[in-house]
C-alpha cells in the first residue's frame, strides 16, 4: 500500500500480507518490497507467498473439487427502445446473445404503450427520440406506476452523451441505471442481471437525491479550419470492427450497409440546418452520427460529430456550413474503408 497523507483503509489492515511503502521511497525499496511480497530471496521466514497462493488456487480448482459457483444463463423479456436502425440492430444481437428475448419501439411514446399492453421484465430506454424522448416517456411511466399502483418497472437508460450530470438526469426522471453507448456485452448482461426478476432489487438502490444545477460545462475548443486528413488517424478502428464482427455474425454486412445508407440522410439534415443557421437543429443529427459511428468504429467521425453535438446545444459552434462539410468528408473515408473491409468478408 502507498501511503502518504492517507491512512491505511480498514480492509486492508484486515487483508493478511501487507506492505507499506511511502510516497517518497528510495531506489531499491520498492524492489525490496516486491521481494518480502512473493517471497523472493527471503528464508527463515515462515509465510504463505502469493506464488504458494497461486499453486494452492489451482489445486483448489483441480478435478475432483467443488465447483466455483457462476452466475446461471440470463432469461427474461425486456422492451428495446431504440430509433437508430444501426444502435438498435446492435442491441438487438447482444439481447440474444445474453438469452434475452425481446419487443422493440422506436419512440417513448410506442414504449408506453406497449408496457401497458404487456408485462416486460425490464426496459432498455433510449434517451434522445423523435415524436417523445425517453426521459418523457419514464417519467410518465412512473406517474402511471403510482396513480395505478402498478409493479416498479426497471428502466435503463442508453445515451450516447458524455456530459458531466447525464446520469443524475436519467436518475432524477425516475430512470434506474444507466449504460453509455455504444453499448457493451458484458456491461449490458452485468447491468440486467442486477434488475431482472431473480437478481433484481425490488426498489431502486437509493432514491436519487434532487439533482444539483449542473455546473456550466466549459465551452468546447473549436477549429475555424477542418483537421488535416493526415492528422486524422486511420477511418475506422479495426479492432472495434472486428469486436463488432465477432458479435453479429453472419448480420455484420447487413448493418454496415445500414449505416452506410443511412448515414448520408444525418449528414443532409447537418447541411441544411447548418446552411439555415438553425443550431438546435444540428442536435439531433450530430448526436445520432455521433453513436452510430462509434458502433461501427469510425471513432474520428464520432468525435467529430460530439464536437458539433456539444457546440449546438451550448449555442457556441462556429462556421456551421464548415463543420457539416468537415463530417462530409470525413464519411467519405470511412465509407471506403468499410467498403474494402465488406471486399475481405467472407459470405
Amino acid at each position: 500500500f502507498l501511503t502518504g497523507e492517507d491512512s491505511l483503509p480498514p480492509d486492508i489492515q484486515v487483508a493478511g500480507r501487507t506492505e507499506l511503502i511511502d510516497k517518497g521511497f528510495a531506489e531499491g525499496e520498492l524492489q525490496a518490497v516486491f521481494n518480502r511480497v512473493l517471497e523472493i530471496d527471503q528464508p527463515g521466514e515462515q509465510r504463505v507467498s502469493l506464488i504458494e497462493q497461486a499453486q494452492q488456487m489451482a489445486a483448489d480448482s483441480a478435478p475432483g473439487k467443488p465447483a466455483v459457483q457462476v452466475a446461471g444463463p440470463l432469461g427474461g423479456h425486456v422492451l428495446l427502445v431504440e430509433d437508430n436502425p444501426v444502435n438498435r440492430q446492435v442491441a438487438q444481437k447482444l439481447l440474444g446473445l445474453i438469452g434475452l428475448s425481446h419487443d422493440h419501439a422506436e419512440n417513448g411514446k410506442l414504449a408506453l404503450e406497449m408496457a401497458g399492453q404487456k408485462a416486460y421484465d425490464a426496459v432498455l430506454m433510449d434517451c434522445q427520440m423523435p415524436v417523445m424522448d425517453g426521459y418523457t416517456a419514464t417519467r410518465t411511466r412512473r406517474m402511471l406506476e403510482e396513480e395505478r399502483s402498478l409493479a416498479r418497472l426497471p428502466i435503463i437508460a442508453m445515451t450516447a452523451n458524455a456530459m458531466a450530470g447525464d446520469r443524475e438526469k436519467c436518475l432524477a426522471a425516475g430512470m434506474d441505471d444507466y449504460l453509455s453507448k455504444p453499448l457493451n456485452r458484458g456491461l449490458l448482461e452485468q447491468t440486467l442481471r442486477k434488475w431482472l426478476p431473480g437478481n433484481a432489487r425490488t426498489q431502486p438502490a437509493a432514491e436519487p437525491a434532487k439533482p444539483k444545477a449542473p455546473e456550466p460545462a466549459a465551452a468546447p475548443v473549436l477549429q475555424t479550419e477542418p483537421v488535416k486528413l493526415q492528422e486524422r488517424g486511420p477511418a475506422i478502428d479495426e479492432q472495434i470492427v472486428s469486436e463488432l464482427l465477432e458479435v453479429m455474425g453472419s448480420e455484420f454486412t447487413a448493418l454496415v450497409r445500414v449505416y452506410l445508407e443511412d448515414t448520408p440522410k444525418n449528414l443532409r439534415k447537418l447541411e441544411d440546418a447548418a446552411e439555415a443557421g438553425d443550431m438546435q437543429g444540428m442536435v439531433a443529427p450530430s448526436h445520432s452520427l455521433k453513436s452510430t459511428s462509434a458502433n461501427l468504429g469510425a471513432m474520428h467521425l464520432s468525435e467529430l460529430s460530439k464536437h458539433i453535438e456539444h457546440g449546438a446545444r451550448q449555442g457556441n459552434l462556429l462556421d456551421l456550413p464548415a463543420r457539416a462539410r468537415e463530417a462530409n468528408v470525413e464519411f467519405q473515408r470511412v465509407s471506403v474503408a468499410l467498403e474494402a473491409l465488406l471486399k475481405r468478408v467472407p459470405d
